[in-house]
Parts: C-alpha cells; sequence; structure tokens
C-alpha cells in the first residue's frame, strides 16, 4: 500500500474506481501491445534461419511467459476501510464470503470496452451479466448488514489493500441516499430511484508501489 497519493489525470481505462465502497481493476492494454509486439519480432528473426526445433521450443518458453505477465499487469486490491460488500466477511461481518474479492474487473477488458461501451456493474460485475453484488436482486446482498456509518461533517478514512500494484491509480466517487428503494447508485456517474450524487466530480489518485525505488 501507498503512504503517499496525489491528483493524477489519466485516462478511463487506466483508472481504478471506488464506488460505492468497492474496488475495480483494469487491464492496461498498452502493456499488452508492448508483449505482442516482442514475441512478434522474436518469431519473425527466427524464421530467418534454419532452426525449427529451436523455435518452437522457444516459442513456447515465450508464450508461458506472455500468459503470466498478461495476467500480472491486472492490478488486484480490495477495500478495507470501510469494508466493501465482498471484504465485509473478513471482518466478522455475516455475509457471504468472496475470497476473489480482491480482483472484480467488470467482466475483464474485453467485455467491459467492446462488448459494455466502458461500463461496469458498481461492485465490479460484469454490465451484461449477473450482478451478484447490486441491490436488490443480487444473490450476495441479501442482507441488511452496514459494515460502517459516518457522523456528519466527519472525516472518512480510506484503507485499500493493494495486492499488486503496477502503479495502480485509484478514483473515489460519493453518494447519498435519500429514500431507501433498495436501489444502487451506479457506476456512470447516472443515478437510480433513490439516490442523489453529493460530488459530480470524481476524484483521482496515483498510488506509488512501496517495491519501487
Amino acid at each position: 500500500m501507498a503512504d503517499t497519493i496525489f491528483e493524477h489525470e489519466v485516462t478511463p481505462r487506466q483508472m481504478a474506481y471506488i464506488n460505492d465502497g468497492n474496488v475495480l481493476f483494469n487491464v492496461n492494454s498498452w502493456w499488452i501491445f508492448r508483449c505482442m509486439v516482442f514475441f512478434s519480432s522474436l518469431s519473425f528473426l527466427f524464421k530467418q534461419v534454419d532452426c525449427t526445433r529451436m523455435l518452437a521450443r522457444l516459442i513456447l518458453v515465450l508464450l508461458t511467459i506472455f500468459v503470466f505477465n498478461v495476467i500480472s499487469i491486472n492490478a488486484h486490491g480490495r477495500l478495507l476501510e470501510p469494508p466493501s460488500r465482498m471484504s465485509a466477511w473478513r471482518f466478522g461481518y455475516p455475509v457471504p464470503r468472496n475470497y476473489d474479492d480482491h480482483s472484480m474487473n467488470c467482466g475483464g477488458y474485453a467485455t467491459q470496452w467492446n462488448k459494455n461501451g466502458g461500463k461496469c456493474g458498481i461492485c465490479g460485475d460484469s454490465w451484461s451479466g449477473t450482478r451478484f453484488y447490486e441491490r436488490p436482486n443480487g444473490a450476495m446482498v441479501q442482507h441488511k448488514v452496514i459494515p460502517m456509518t459516518y457522523s456528519e461533517g466527519s472525516t472518512m478514512k480510506v484503507t485499500l489493500d493493494i495486492t499488486v500494484s503496477h502503479n495502480v491509480v485509484l478514483g473515489l466517487r460519493r453518494s447519498r441516499l435519500t429514500s431507501f428503494h433498495g436501489y444502487d447508485a451506479v457506476y456512470d456517474g447516472s443515478v437510480r430511484e433513490g439516490f442523489a450524487l453529493i460530488e459530480e466530480r470524481l476524484s483521482r489518485f496515483e498510488a506509488e508501489d512501496p517495491n519501487m525505488e
């Protein structure tokens, strides 16, 4: 986790969003593109010499490395304070357990951006799929647990557990419940019945990786 955060303007595809007490992370497509170019160049180079067996072995090794690199560049993290819906069970709340609570990714890059136009469920579920963590019908939120409340005018402390950083960027948006009908605010800034936004502006922060010099 970072000791220092600061404002930093980035594109939505590079962002991780903290929305309604949940953390969402997206793959940075630039790293995927660079890996593809690198492996394509190596393949072209070895085609110029007669070493088919060596080339086949090398490609197998490189593809293995490539797969693990693509997986690892997707940042992972969970919201601990206030506890998110996915992570509240870690603090003893009687809610369903989600052992994968640090990697809610909106269905993946292709699903979020190519299929759903950048939209995402407020808790990381795919916009076009089943939203397990959204009220009123989500299977994982059929309870009345409220992990944390704050008094008016108090300072809210936000604690994140970034399990894989890769210079993750964080965003924070607040919503206010004016009348409860069992509905949630939505990721893209619009609202559903019963909610009004406190802030239209999305605050963005870049977290430094403590393992990097």
